[in-house]
């Protein structure tokens, strides 16, 4: 059998750890992989953690009897898994289980089930702390700063998460694109997590991106780690590294004994969203105007933005606009305006750019959206760009598998991956995104 049905749709829990932490350290432990009757895993590209769903089936009593009291909402969970035969990376997270949930007994009552909802353990010291600091740096700079003082260098953090008997709390990292420009600014107490998400929303560009109107940092967890980057560095060099083992297929007139790979068929397409216009007009996604007033020298001027106009100077995942460009120049105009107080005082106060075509940036990637079912697949993660071959959706097409549907065809950036396992299944779902479509197909005769 290839290697690639081996592993396809299985998962192999390697442990699945469950501990309270006392002062000195490991309070109790228990193993709980067997009582693991399925589980879920989110990472998102807009989302700071992880989230972590485990449903048990307990017939021991450890919600009642774990360290006296039973589940309260304190523990840990240590995950360690990775598709058997294969080379991708094993999973190796911890989890602080904040919410004990959905809890049923037996007929017998002999056994109980409940959910332990998790989120990586981070997030205990992110939510118990503040930033109150002032700086005078770049905000990638900043944000490592924040992390490693706030996060990394804590002093619960350095005392009690670290390796134990049966029960090792693994460091997180954090990478960063270096941001262009320095300013002078106030975090004013934010969670640390939030600090950080606070810089990125305020970067103007990576130092040394050949884009020329670099837009939007994102602050966000995968199973790899921690990361501040820059979108459009994501897309641009996502699109550079796509390989066959990026590109998936959606056949489903084709059976499986086709030769190709198992693993890179789509299993399903849902929840297909294409542009809400609507939304668009009223959010000055095409056209806006920012109105930049000067207080200080009594000055006032507008920037307008046209989307036709700077579409070539933003990165995009395909070639061609989603919306007309003649739709954009007859009937929209640039009636939403921004407000921007500029103080002049200050050095590098350009925001008005990212009011101007920072946000309308974001907002035209989530114009079209696929959630895409595969085999559990642990190597694909948020931030990647994978290629998709999908055919196009017409019954008056003659052989309509050897024609791509371009609007569905095309490079997609990964936004959002769900693992489930189940003790019979391992199934990854993905959400995925694009701000443009490849050439047209033509239009019906």
């Amino acid at each position: 059998m290839p290697e690639q049905l081996q592993k396809a749709g299985v998962l192999d829990l390697k442990q699945v750890q469950l501990c309270v932490l006392n002062n000195t350290g490991i309070k109790s432990q228990v193993d709980v992989k067997d009582q693991v009757a399925m589980f879920s895993l989110v990472q998102d590209l807009f989302s700071s953690s992880i989230q972590a769903t485990f449903t048990m089936s307990d017939s021991t009593g450890n919600i009642t009897r774990f360290n006296k009291s039973g589940y309260q909402g304190q523990e840990f969970i240590s995950l360690r898994c990775k598709k058997p035969g294969s080379d991708e990376k094993l999973i190796d997270l911890q989890f602080w289980i904040y919410d004990v949930s959905e809890i049923s007994g037996s007929f017998k009552n002999d056994s109980s089930t409940y959910t332990l909802s998790g989120i990586t353990k981070e997030k205990l010291i992110d939510v118990y702390s503040d930033v109150n600091q002032s700086f005078n740096s770049s905000y990638s700079d900043a944000a490592v700063s924040i992390f490693d003082n706030y996060i990394k260098n804590d002093s619960r953090n350095k005392k009690l998460f670290k390796s134990y008997s049966g029960f090792a709390f693994k460091p997180r990292t954090l990478e960063v694109h270096e941001s262009r420009v320095e300013n002078q600014f106030i975090i004013p107490g934010k969670q640390p997590f939030d600090a950080i998400d606070f810089c990125a929303r305020r970067c103007l560009g990576r130092k040394g991106s050949n884009s020329k109107a670099s837009s939007i940092f994102l602050f966000y967890e995968n199973i790899n780690g921690y990361y501040f980057h820059c979108l459009d560095d994501l897309i641009n060099d996502g699109k550079r590294n796509v390989t066959s083992d990026l590109t998936f297929e959606y056949e489903p007139m084709k059976k499986d004994n086709d030769g190709k790979r198992f693993d890179r068929k789509i299993r399903d397409l849902s929840s297909v969203k294409t542009s809400d216009n609507l939304v668009n007009a009223n959010g000055g996604v095409f056209k806006n105007s920012v109105l930049i007033v000067d207080p200080v020298g009594k000055t006032f001027s507008r920037k307008v933005f046209d989307y036709n106009i700077k579409f070539n100077d933003l990165q995009h995942l395909n070639e061609k606009q989603l919306i007309d460009n003649e739709y954009i120049t007859e009937f929209t105009r640039p009636t939403y305006e921004h407000l921007f107080l500029k103080d002049t005082t200050k050095k590098n106060q350009h925001f008005d750019q990212i009011l101007n075509f920072g946000i309308p940036y974001i907002v035209q990637l989530h114009n079209l959206q696929i959630q895409m079912s595969i085999e559990g697949d642990t190597s694909i993660v948020p931030g990647q760009v994978i290629f998709l071959k999908v055919p196009e959706m017409s019954a008056i097409t003659d052989k309509p598998l050897e024609r791509s549907s371009t609007k569905f065809s095309g490079y997609w950036l990964v936004t959002n991956v769900v693992h489930e396992y189940t003790r019979d299944s391992f199934l990854t779902t993905l959400t995925v995104m694009k701000d443009s479509i490849s050439e047209a197909l033509g239009e019906i005769k």
